[in-house]
């Protein structure tokens, strides 16, 4: 009997962090991991989101007040449950672009992923809190794939068929 409570202790062990995982939340990526990620696909570094930090802070430079409320847009995306790790493509970020804000970035020479990756670094430090456990996103996949393959009782959505 003690040999069945031990296998049913592990099962309910991979089944919990399995749920977990799971969730959206579970999928999240830490903050360090999400910006470096969405300056990856932003295809910039420090440098570049530091230069377009100073354009929003110059009193003297353009106005960019449509790119301003993008950027609030973005964080509030960022920090979202359902946002787990950057867009890898650039039109996912079409919705939370509009054509001013276009115009507005095209003018101090940046790209919707640039802004974005300066709304992941924002989030990063005014809102740690928003952010997940996952080191990378890979890590994850591996992570649950291993889970999946010890559980002794595999979700309907995860049968490879219905005779499986």
């Amino acid at each position: 009997m003690s040999e069945l409570n031990s296998l049913l202790k592990r099962a309910l062990a991979v089944e919990r962090e399995y749920r977990k995982m799971a969730s959206l939340p579970g999928q999240k990526l830490k903050a360090k991991a999400y910006l470096d990620a969405a300056m990856k696909n932003a295809r910039c570094d420090a440098k570049d989101l530091a230069r377009l930090r100073r354009e929003f802070e110059d009193p003297d430079g353009p106005s960019l007040d449509v790119t301003r409320y993008t950027l609030r847009k973005m964080i509030a995306a960022v920090r979202a449950p359902n946002s787990p790790w950057p867009p890898g493509d650039p039109a996912r970020m079409r919705p939370l672009v509009p054509d001013a804000a276009l115009a507005e970035l095209t003018n101090i020479h940046a790209t919707p992923m640039q802004l974005f990756a300066l709304a992941v670094q924002t989030a990063g430090e005014r809102h740690p809190e928003s952010f997940g456990e996952v080191e990378s996103h890979e890590g994850w996949q591996r992570r649950v794939a291993e889970l999946q393959s010890s559980m002794i009782w595999t979700p309907p959505a995860e049968r490879g068929s219905p005779s499986a």
